[in-house]
């Protein structure tokens, strides 16, 4: 005996179109959510395309900020090097200047040395010279009795003469004093500098270039 198969169910028309309906429906809220999530993905993309245009720009800015500031640092730099060159060749003229004027003060005291060392043994052979004048005359004096008016002239003049080396003496004396203290402070002046020139030098060798 042979088995029945069994019919399918065959739905009415009204819920074949409502099943329809629905699945339209549902594809349709899927559509619209896919448009949604596709629109916020658009929107996003947008977003994130301004963002990196803005940052190229600004890489861009940078860029040409960095690149002014290497012109100028280069040019810096090469102003330093022509003014640490033309430091040091000054200080080296400042330097020969200075043993140049070492050297003529040097020679100057030599030379004033020598003229005060002259002066005073003019002074004291002048002096010597006067005293034994005097004592002539005051033996002349003695033995006259008096003194008549060409040795009170000569007595006059010898006093004058005296008292002229004595002030001439004490003039040299005090341009010999002047120009010794001249020299000295020139001297320590002259240190002052070649010291300061000194510590300047240093201090541009300890320059490096960053």
């Amino acid at each position: 005996m042979a088995l029945e198969v069994p019919r399918p169910l065959r739905l009415s028309e009204s819920d074949q179109l409502l099943a329809w309906e629905g699945d339209l429906e549902s594809r349709w809220s899927q559509l619209q959510q896919r448009r949604r999530s596709a629109e916020e993905l658009r929107a996003r993309q947008i977003q994130l395309e301004a963002s990196l245009l803005e940052l190229n720009n600004e890489n861009v800015a940078a860029q040409y900020v960095l690149e002014e500031r290497r012109r100028a640092l280069a040019t810096r730099r090469t102003q330093l090097r022509e003014s640490a060159a033309a430091l040091k060749q000054r200080t080296v003229e400042v330097a020969k200047a200075s043993r140049r004027r070492q050297e003529s003060m040097a020679e100057e005291t030599v030379a004033v040395d020598a003229a005060w060392r002259e002066l005073e043994q003019r002074t004291r052979l002048e002096e010597a010279s006067h005293v034994q004048q005097m004592r002539a005359l005051d033996a002349r004096k003695q033995r006259a009795q008096g003194c008549d008016a060409d040795t009170q002239k000569r007595l006059s003049a010898l006093r004058e003469r005296e008292m002229q080396l004595v002030a001439q003496q004490e003039v040299l004396g005090y341009h010999r004093q002047s120009s010794m203290d001249f020299l000295r402070q020139s001297l320590e002046q002259l240190q002052r500098e070649a010291e300061g020139h000194k510590k300047l030098l240093i201090a541009l060798d300890g320059i490096k270039e960053p």
